[in-house]
């Protein structure tokens, strides 16, 4: 099997990304300790990326980028110190 070098890179990084997504579902820590749902997220946003296909890889990655902003949010809505 042949495939251009833009291919070829585009499956490494986004495989890459996917294994970070599946090591964070399985270990349960991303930007910051993940509930049930966050992890279940993230294990398939990780399989989506594994998948070479364009179409998988804008999910998974959009997954990824929803768990993480949720995250920021909620990691700095606990750092606030009330009034």
């Amino acid at each position: 099997m042949q495939a251009d070098a833009v291919k070829v890179v585009q499956a490494a990084i986004t495989g890459s990304i996917g294994v970070t997504a599946l090591a964070g579902g399985v270990i349960g820590w991303f930007a910051t300790r993940c509930s049930a749902l966050e992890r279940i997220l993230l294990l398939s946003a990780g399989l989506a990326l594994i998948d070479p296909n364009t179409l998988t890889d804008v999910v998974g990655l959009g997954i990824i980028a929803l768990v993480f902003v949720y995250q920021r949010i909620r990691s700095s809505r606990s750092r606030e110190v009330p009034a």
